[in-house]
């Protein structure tokens, strides 16, 4: 089992992950207004269906590309689903990674997200 230190949004469902990350295709600001509907979105257990926090106590399994998304940032990154789970249930983690982008020099560099 492990923890993450850092915050991830993490959803009942990949299908929410892929939503989120399509959302901010163009603009970060759309993926932070999907996270926040699903957020106030309650499921069956009377909780968020989507929560920002850092994973604890968990081990992640498959992860599964959503493609190019966009951080509230405005930073261009690559979008994954984590399936991750403990005792407590199964869920999926949006991991953004910071896209490497060819510099004018022809160096790349990549951005915190």
């Amino acid at each position: 089992m492990g923890s993450f230190a850092n915050p991830y949004i993490i959803c009942d469902s990949k299908e929410q992950i892929k939503e989120i990350a399509d959302a901010g295709r163009d603009d970060g600001m759309k993926l932070v207004a999907k996270f926040k509907e699903f957020n106030t979105t309650l499921d069956s257990k009377n909780e968020p269906t989507c929560v920002y926090a850092p994973p604890q106590g968990i081990v992640a399994g498959e992860s599964e590309d959503m493609g190019d998304s966009t951080a509230q940032s405005g930073q261009r990154v690559h979008a994954w689903a984590v399936h991750i789970g403990n005792a407590a249930g199964e869920w999926h983690m949006l991991y953004l990674e910071a896209r490497k982008e060819a510099a004018p020099s022809g160096d790349t560099k990549s951005g915190a997200i």
